[in-house]
């Protein structure tokens, strides 16, 4: 019986070592933590609102869980709202690192329509109004102040509620191409009014070129009305 129960012993000696040998596993919603964490503290710098969601990982990860502190960083020019990730790092005894995605809104104030638009619809005072509302890229994408939409062209079929993106809206022509408009030649306190053929579209405030129906040379001015060019 001896032999046996010596048999017994060690496999089970061996089990116990086995398992004391098998390292803990890292918990995937503190790596998710860690990353949103940081990045929420990142993003939300000069006071701005933000909500900050770390993707799911991957659930068949096995790490090694981290003796030290997560390390958490992201590289230089990365983006801090919309969809972006982050860098998460064990600096420990068994180091490993990984890239988290990350979905980052801000609440800012942006242009919504009061009532729905049909497409070259020009925008009055009256069609938008001001709300605060969760974006994405914001900065880059919506109108942000009614003064930035009022005289503008709808290309688009706009919903009532719907936030006003700036590629759904441009800028109403003053003067197209081909059209004989009124250039004026200022200078000093003086200015000549003569005729001129716009070389191209342009609103109000943009410069285009004009071919002088006088001197056929071409010039550069600002439009300053409809039909009416200023070349300073």
């Amino acid at each position: 019986m001896a032999p046996y129960f010596l048999f017994v012993g060690s496999l089970l000696a061996g089990f116990a070592a086995s398992a004391i040998a098998t390292p803990a596993i890292q918990s995937l919603a503190d790596i998710q933590t860690a990353a949103a964490d940081w990045l929420r503290g990142q993003a939300s710098a000069g006071g701005r609102e933000v909500e900050v969601l770390a993707n799911r990982l991957d659930p068949r990860l096995r790490l090694v869980a981290c003796d030290a502190p997560l390390t958490v960083a992201q590289g230089p020019g990365a983006k801090q709202i919309g969809y972006t990730s982050v860098s998460v790092r064990c600096e420990g005894v068994n180091p490993w690192s990984l890239f988290v995605p990350v979905v980052v809104r801000e609440r800012i104030p942006v242009v919504v329509a009061t009532t729905a638009l049909p497409a070259g619809k020009i925008l009055g005072p009256h069609d938008t109004k001001l709300e605060s509302q969760w974006v994405l890229d914001g900065a880059q994408q919506v109108v942000r102040s009614p003064d930035g939409a009022v005289g503008r062209i709808t290309v688009r079929q706009i919903a009532a509620g719907e936030v006003l993106l700036q590629g759904a809206l441009r800028t109403v022509r003053a003067v197209r191409r081909g059209e004989i408009v009124v250039l004026a030649l200022e200078q000093g306190p003086v200015a000549i009014h003569m005729g001129g053929t716009a070389m191209q579209d342009g609103a109000v405030g943009e410069r285009i070129q004009v071919r002088n129906a006088t001197s056929r040379r071409v010039v550069e001015g600002t439009i300053l009305e409809p039909g009416l060019v200023v070349v300073r």
